[in-house]
């Protein structure tokens, strides 16, 4: 009859311990769920940031493109201008002025 007892008190200590294991990988996988879904919502945030900085270059780039585009043919408009201008409109600066021009972007 003891040994029955022995043997149940050791099969009672395996459960327990395997419920204590169990009930302490619960615990950390909780812990560790719980960081993976605050580092998840920091991502998507900082996803969104970026997206956001992406979508303002993009426009800003296509602005810039679109004034050096303008700034160019009004730049080829004005030298014609000038180039076609009658001589007698020409002063002593015209030349130099010509030259600027052509030498911008």
């Amino acid at each position: 009859m003891f040994i029955k007892y022995r043997i149940i008190a050791g099969i009672s200590a395996c459960v327990l311990a395997i419920v204590c294991f169990a009930v302490f990988n619960v615990q950390k996988m909780y812990q560790h769920n719980k960081q993976l879904t605050a580092d998840n919502k920091m991502l998507t945030a900082e996803l969104k940031t970026l997206q956001e900085n992406y979508r303002i270059t993009e426009e800003a780039y296509k602005a810039l493109s679109e004034t050096q585009l303008q700034i160019s043919t009004n730049k080829k408009v004005s030298v014609r201008k000038i180039k076609s201008s009658p001589k007698r409109h020409n002063a002593p600066i015209a030349p130099v002025l010509i030259q600027v021009l052509e030498v911008l972007p």
